[in-house]
């Protein structure tokens, strides 16, 4: 498994097949052994109690931006780091990427997409009812078409599992500049890390989608 980088070349070592042409160029994993991993950090401060952090978007709307469910009004970007802040001036989310700039990736699905086929959740503070914490999945166009579903990551738990700090999510899930994933963080100093297991990625060009 490799790291993802939104600006990669096609790479056959990796098993991903190209196919393109005219305003679309897409790369996708044969099989689960070819798909890429991004690593997305959600830290809360120490004083932190709940708040939900919006993730991508990148065509966010004025009415998405005041929307009560997330972290105050808006959210900043921190200048060379690249890491995005959610604060109401109580609770704040810093929101990072292992693999490279926070702001990199944000920016790069203006003009790409990706297929999401598994989300590992993993939390820091063991207290806190973390995987009770819907997320949830909004898409809002700029013509006001709007589509939210919800999931909680609690569904997916095993019984007879031993790692009790992570939980696995199959999923169906294209994230464009239309797509806004909602993840609330609860407890002081918490950390959730959601690891975006990828089988397809594709530029676009002239308004051109991927499709599930």
């Amino acid at each position: 498994m490799r790291s993802y980088d939104p600006t990669l070349a096609y790479d056959p070592s990796v098993k991903l097949s190209y196919s393109g042409g005219g305003f679309v160029e897409e790369y996708r994993a044969e099989n689960s052994a070819g798909w890429a991993k991004l690593d997305v950090v959600l830290t809360a401060i120490a004083t932190h109690v709940s708040g939900t952090a919006d993730l991508f978007n990148y065509l966010r709307s004025s009415s998405i931006v005041t929307d009560a469910d997330v972290l105050g009004t808006e959210s900043t970007f921190t200048v060379g780091t690249g890491a995005q802040v959610w604060n109401d001036g109580t609770d704040q989310i810093t929101v990072t990427c292992t693999q490279l700039p926070w702001r990199s990736l944000f920016e790069a699905l203006g003009v790409a997409s990706i297929h999401i086929a598994l989300i590992r959740m993993i939390r820091s503070v063991a207290g806190a009812n973390q995987f009770g914490q819907s997320l949830t999945v909004k898409k809002k166009t700029f013509l006001g078409g709007k589509v939210e579903n919800d999931f909680n990551p609690a569904a997916y738990l095993s019984p007879d599992q031993f790692q009790t700090d992570r939980v696995d999510i199959p999923i169906d899930l294209v994230i464009d500049a239309e797509t806004g994933l909602y993840v609330p963080v609860v407890g002081n100093s918490q950390v959730v890390t959601l690891s975006l297991f990828i089988d397809r990625y594709k530029k676009t060009y002239g308004g051109a989608s991927l499709k599930a």
